[in-house]
């Protein structure tokens, strides 16, 4: 995907899939954005089964329309050369922060004991931005193109751009991980709730709201990774 998708869209997936209910796989070089393509390729000594599959390949590709001349041969030492993982790219800004957003992801995912939960997420795309919206969470995702109002939130934990709270909305691009507004319904768009202060809770909704406040990733330097 990253040879065709930009660093934007790239961080949207990787949160959607890390924060997903499912047990997430990533492939190599996915974690920094590689633009490595991985192609097919085979070490065949046979002569008849090494030509039967390259011929096999240029007929099962030129199925999609493709010409002969752009399907990488299989046997061919350049098509596996090409495919090796550039590990320079790691000294790259753009790799650098795709990292540090993979690493910042995992974080998030172990400290809210993410493979522990077992309800399903509610989740809806409205004018291209994609929610998916669990009891406490939301993963919110602006693909459109344009400034999108943001979900009810009351904290972020993380996000890919920075998130202005004063002015709660989407940039083209963004995407964000906040603890949803609890009086609020996941269809309230475009607000922005502060947690309640302690002194106007009681003494077990206090002991639940430090305990809150103190496992927030976004309390441990988890939110917005540097550039």
């Amino acid at each position: 995907p990253s040879t065709s998708l930009d660093d934007a869209t790239l961080a949207a997936t990787a949160a959607l899939v890390l924060l997903s209910p499912y047990t997430p796989m990533l492939f190599m070089g996915e974690e920094w954005g590689t633009r490595t393509p991985f192609q097919f390729f085979t070490d065949h000594e046979e002569d008849d089964l090494a030509r039967s599959v390259s011929e096999g390949r240029v007929r099962e590709f030129a199925g999609f329309g493709w010409d002969a001349d752009e399907i990488p041969d299989p046997q061919a030492a350049e098509t596996v050369e090409a495919s090796r993982l550039r590990w320079d790219e790691l000294n790259e800004a753009e790799h650098i922060r795709m990292l540090a957003w993979y690493q910042a992801l995992t974080t998030l995912r172990r400290n809210l004991d993410w493979s522990q939960r077992t309800a399903w997420p509610q989740v809806d795309e409205i004018d291209d931005v994609l929610m998916v919206t669990y009891d406490d969470i939301v993963v919110a995702a602006n693909l459109s193109g344009q400034e999108r109002p943001a979900p009810a939130l009351s904290t972020v934990l993380l996000s890919w751009d920075p998130f202005d709270a004063a002015a709660p909305s989407l940039s083209p691009g963004q995407t964000l991980i906040a603890r949803r507004c609890r009086g609020c319904s996941w269809r309230t768009r475009g607000k922005t709730c502060r947690s309640p202060r302690p002194n106007r809770l009681t003494s077990a909704q206090k002991g639940r709201y430090l305990v809150d406040t103190m496992q927030s990733p976004a309390r441990r330097g988890f939110v917005y990774p540097p550039r």
